[in-house]
């Protein structure tokens, strides 16, 4: 089995570019509720994987 050098990856396994995704967590905290509406609509509005977390 041939070894590679630690600069080189073997990129055969990734998708075509038009069906990759970033995956985005969106972690958010709010007293009155304005910051999280603009988190969730940041949420919606990426393409993608956007997950939304209240911290704490």
């Amino acid at each position: 089995m041939e070894e590679k050098s630690a600069g080189t990856q073997d990129r055969t396994h990734l998708e075509p570019p038009e069906k990759r995704q970033m995956k985005s967590l969106i972690v958010y905290d709010s007293v009155y509720g304005n910051t999280e509406i603009i988190a969730k609509a940041l949420g919606d509005a990426f393409s993608g994987e956007a997950e939304v977390l209240r911290a704490g």
